[in-house]
């Protein structure tokens, strides 16, 4: 596979392991967190560094039950899945959609406890669906941690990493 063809494998694969399927705003923000990261010189500068950044997409994560399927689900698997795909191909063209995140580049599920960088934050995006949302945040931009621990601790105010 070549470079964009790597980028997309990962770009589609995570927005298919992350977003609520069915819920196409979910995906197009889940997929402007990623290249909205590489803007920023603390994260990886490929699509598949910034989504194969360790416990980042915890859809990647190795203690996921699903990541085998993740791994091997072909891209016209489901409708589903070729709508991600294909949105994966329209955010890597030159006219991607809109960014209905306002540069965001972290988000967290309201089922989990609410993260120490998102204390005191304001969501510029919320993806409703049903039983849980999806927040979504531009102000933050933190080092990736080490560790799950340190993702649900890590705090840093904005000027202090641009």
């Amino acid at each position: 596979m070549n470079d964009y063809e790597l980028d997309l494998n990962a770009l589609w694969r995570t927005i298919y392991g992350e977003a609520e399927p069915g819920d196409e705003l979910d995906a197009i923000a889940i997929g402007w967190t990623v290249l909205n990261r590489l803007k920023w010189p603390n994260w990886p500068n490929t699509v598949r560094g910034v989504c194969y950044q360790p416990r980042q997409y915890s859809c990647w994560n190795s203690d996921n039950p699903r990541l085998a399927h993740l791994n091997e689900v072909p891209p016209d698997f489901t409708n589903w899945t070729r709508y991600c795909y294909e949105l994966a191909q329209q955010l890597l063209s030159d006219s991607p959609p809109p960014d209905p995140t306002n540069g965001a580049t972290h988000y967290h599920a309201t089922y989990i406890k609410t993260p120490q960088w998102a204390r005191g934050k304001t969501p510029t995006l919320e993806t409703d669906w049903g039983k849980y949302t999806h927040l979504f945040y531009n102000d933050i931009d933190t080092p990736p941690p080490r560790s799950a621990v340190q993702a649900l601790e890590q705090e840093r105010p904005i000027e202090e990493t641009r």
